[in-house]
């Protein structure tokens, strides 16, 4: 059960990608924290923005994915530039 993490920075204009790219057999459990203290991240499709996400991480939040597949793609966003996110990933074969 391979871990991989990194901070990730976040804009307000181009959605990241938060979840792995490659690799599509096996499994993910991917956490993801808001590392800010003022803003909030916005989490969903590449298409995600500020208005229109499927999930919101307030400052210092938590949200945590099981059992994903590993081609599953979550991209972030930020309402301000230049705040980051923790990002966790345990891979499964």
């Amino acid at each position: 059960m391979p871990l991989s993490h990194s901070i990730i920075e976040l804009n307000t204009s181009t959605p990241e990608l938060l979840s792995i790219e490659g690799d599509t057999i096996g499994s993910l459990n991917l956490t993801i924290q808001n590392l800010s203290s003022s803003a909030s991240v916005f989490l969903g499709s590449s298409s995600v923005t500020s208005s229109d996400f499927a999930f919101r991480l307030d400052p210092g939040s938590i949200i945590s994915f099981d059992s994903l597949r590993k081609d599953t793609e979550i991209y972030g966003i930020s309402n301000t530039n230049g705040e980051s996110v923790a990002v966790g990933r345990f891979t499964f074969s």
